[in-house]
């Protein structure tokens, strides 16, 4: 990985996600032909799981893994599994544990804890030589050119681009019967291809406008439902770990029963609610955004079905909401480059490389839960 740790990293590694897509397409689903053992045996149960981006991931593909695969699926935090959920995992459960370096103490810990609990472990990571390869009864490799150290946006593709592959390899076999076929499934997914392109060149002006607008607001509220609930936490951890800025993601229904009490004409929410389930009740939320004087950015798709939010970008194309977070998630990567641009932050802002280090480790080297068997 090259070491540049400039913000610009990020815009450039936003330029290659439909490359990144396209690449997945072409080469993850021909390599799960040498794993067929995952999928030919009578599976019960998928958890996937993970910490940041990874369980964002998980949490974003939920609705279309259910519907391609034909398999209950659960996205869970990667410490909530290891430390509890574990336990009460049924029999025929398999587990995807998903780090794309491969190296975070929580992510091997689960993969211990499920192994240890008798589910079959699956690592889907972007290195077959780390800790947590090292500890899964299979490895399923992602590809991503890291242009530096930047906050990841390409990694999060893949990883989405992999759960949904996965799915679908699932849902070949005759023993499951899936809501949405292979064919049709991929036919969804080599369309995003040229929309990603569309999306960046038509709605980056945009973006640039509202960060400008936006540049000196030191909280956001980011909400999202259904599949577009994952991409507000993940647009929330962008501008996190960019911009420097607190952004809180919450589930787009639960803003009225909490956020709604501390928004005011100096917040700012984030309403990522492309066109599907979740779009009626994200128009009254608006409106009473707008009642209430507080601010508003919505991130849609369906030209013309404005929601009278202060600002809106709206998504090209016509497309399933159970795949826009592929989409979802650049828009609020620009925004979130932009803003940190704006403010002249670098990737992740360590104060000193003492203290990366120190965060690192606590990251990488944590203590494991020991089970009693």
């Amino acid at each position: 990985m090259s070491q540049r740790r400039d913000i610009q990293v990020m815009m450039d590694e936003l330029q290659q996600t439909s490359h990144v897509i396209k690449e997945n397409l072409a080469t993850f689903l021909d390599g799960l032909k040498s794993n067929n053992a995952i999928f030919e045996s009578d599976v019960r149960k998928i958890y996937a799981v993970g910490c940041g981006d990874s369980l964002f991931a998980a949490m974003a593909v939920k609705e279309a893994f259910i519907k391609t695969s034909g398999i209950e699926f659960v996205a869970v935090e990667a410490m909530e599994f290891c430390r509890y959920e574990v336990e009460n995992i049924p029999e025929g459960s398999v587990v995807f544990v998903i780090s794309y370096s491969g190296s975070v103490a929580r992510t091997a810990e689960c993969a211990t804890a499920a192994r240890q609990h008798g589910a079959k472990v699956v690592a889907l990571t972007g290195n077959p030589q780390g800790r947590l390869a090292k500890l899964a009864d299979h490895v399923l490799l992602y590809k991503v050119e890291s242009l530096g150290f930047a906050p990841g946006t390409i990694s999060f593709t893949a990883a989405l681009m992999s759960l949904y592959l996965i799915a679908i390899k699932f849902g070949q076999y005759p023993q499951r019967a899936p809501k949405i076929n292979a064919d049709e499934a991929l036919k969804a997914l080599n369309d995003i291809v040229q929309l990603t392109t569309d999306t960046i060149l038509s709605l980056k002006d945009d973006a640039y406008r509202i960060a400008e607008k936006f540049k000196n607001q030191k909280l956001f509220y980011v909400i999202g439902a259904g599949p577009n609930l994952g991409i507000a936490h993940f647009g929330a951890a962008k501008l996190i770990e960019g911009g420097e800025l607190d952004a809180i993601p919450q589930q787009l229904e639960e803003w009225a029963h909490l956020q709604y009490f501390t928004s005011t004409p100096e917040k700012v929410t984030l309403v990522i609610c492309p066109e599907g389930r979740a779009i009626s009740r994200a128009r009254e939320l608006i409106s009473e955004m707008n009642f209430i004087d507080t601010r508003s950015i919505l991130i849609t798709s369906g030209k013309g079905k404005q929601l009278n939010a202060e600002d809106e970008l709206c998504i090209p194309g016509n497309i399933d909401e159970i795949y826009t977070p592929l989409l979802t998630s650049v828009v609020l990567g620009l925004i979130a480059f932009y803003i940190s641009y704006a403010n002249g932050k670098s990737s992740y802002n360590f104060k000193s490389q003492e203290e990366e280090e120190e965060h690192y480790a606590t990251l990488h080297d944590s203590e494991f839960y020991q089970w009693e068997h």
